[in-house]
């Protein structure tokens, strides 16, 4: 037996590689770096499709390209939550005597937390896998992981996402580890990426901050030169 992996696929997103060029990454090689000691068995990926949650066409053809994407990686699994949208009373930032609260609509990604535990029991408690790794920050999975560690035979590992930490799940005592920029970077799909007869580019923002985003911690871009450099003065 190896390693199985349980990747929350929004925490990794928003922790380790929004605002980043890092999100074309191949969840393959990044698993094997994580695990240079154990074969890795499988991988699931939990995540919700960004259309449940109303048109945005270039999000929605972006993801679905890198979900083709992943299809390549021969022992990975996506399971899918859904996106709940719903009416919240919240308080203005700048109250009046006549208002004080409106309601808007909030939109929440749900069932990825609850199903990463599901599996993760499941497969513990199988004793499928010599180690079980979650990639997350999520506190919610602190009972999951705790109740894997207490009454399975399965070892668990947490690694955080780059810019995530979760005091309450490093207070559990299990093995804690980080993913690194370093490990980003040298994960990445090709540019191109072939499904049978398909080819999958990578989406041209993706090689790039996205407009009006700010580089990540730990991420910088060059400066722009100049469009007009100053002619040297003759001596």
């Amino acid at each position: 037996m190896g390693s199985s992996f349980y990747i929350d696929g929004f925490n990794l997103y928003y922790g380790a590689v929004r605002d980043t060029p890092y999100r074309w990454l191949d969840l393959g090689k990044l698993c094997d770096a994580l695990s240079p000691d154990l074969r890795v068995d499988k991988i699931w990926y939990f995540t919700a499709r960004v259309g449940d949650r109303g048109p945005s066409s270039s999000a929605v053809v972006n993801q679905n390209t890198y979900l083709d994407a992943l299809a390549t990686v021969p022992n990975l699994e996506a399971v899918f939550g859904k996106f709940q949208t719903k009416p919240v009373r919240l308080p203005l930032a700048n109250p009046t005597a006549d208002a004080q609260f409106a309601k808007v609509l909030r939109t929440e990604e749900k069932g990825s937390d609850v199903n990463l535990a599901v599996y993760l029991l499941r497969d513990a408690f199988q004793g499928i896998c010599d180690e079980a790794v979650v990639i997350s920050a999520d506190s919610d999975l602190c009972s999951a992981i705790e109740t894997v560690r207490d009454y399975t035979s399965t070892s668990i590992r947490v690694v955080f996402p780059t810019r995530r930490f979760s005091k309450a799940i490093d207070a559990l005592g299990v093995r804690i580890g980080k993913i690194h920029e370093s490990t980003l970077k040298k994960c990445q799909f090709p540019d191109v990426v072939c499904r049978g007869q398909r080819s999958l580019t990578k989406p041209e923002a993706w090689g790039e901050l996205a407009s009006g985003e700010s580089p990540a911690p730990g991420h910088t871009t060059p400066p722009t030169p100049p469009a007009n450099p100053p002619t040297p003065s003759p001596q």
